[in-house]
């Protein structure tokens, strides 16, 4: 899946995902995020992964897909360790990108 996309396509993606059109929100999926998958139908064929991909694999899979997907690009990075005493790598950087005084 596509994780890098921009904040116009997250944003579609997600009213999409909210509103009424899920075969809309499926096919706009599938066809601008998924990459590639190997995912086969009961018979053992390829199911592809677009539009219409997304639209043959069942429900729950659609839902658990998509919800993974939004978690990962709109997820909150891990904490940051905790902030530094030391502030002369702070003055050392402002002076090297010639803010310092």
């Amino acid at each position: 899946m596509l994780l890098s996309v921009s904040f116009a396509r997250f944003i579609e993606l997600r009213e999409a995902a909210q509103g009424e059109d899920q075969e809309g929100m499926a096919r706009l999926f599938g066809e601008n995020v998924l990459m590639d998958w190997n995912l086969e139908d009961a018979d053992g064929n390829s199911i592809p992964a677009n539009g219409d991909g997304m639209l043959a694999i069942p429900l729950d899979l659609t839902n658990l897909v998509v919800q993974h997907w939004v978690e990962e690009v709109a997820g909150v990075p891990s904490p940051l360790p905790p902030a530094s005493g030391d502030i002369s790598t702070l003055a050392a950087a402002s002076t090297a990108m010639g803010t310092g005084s």
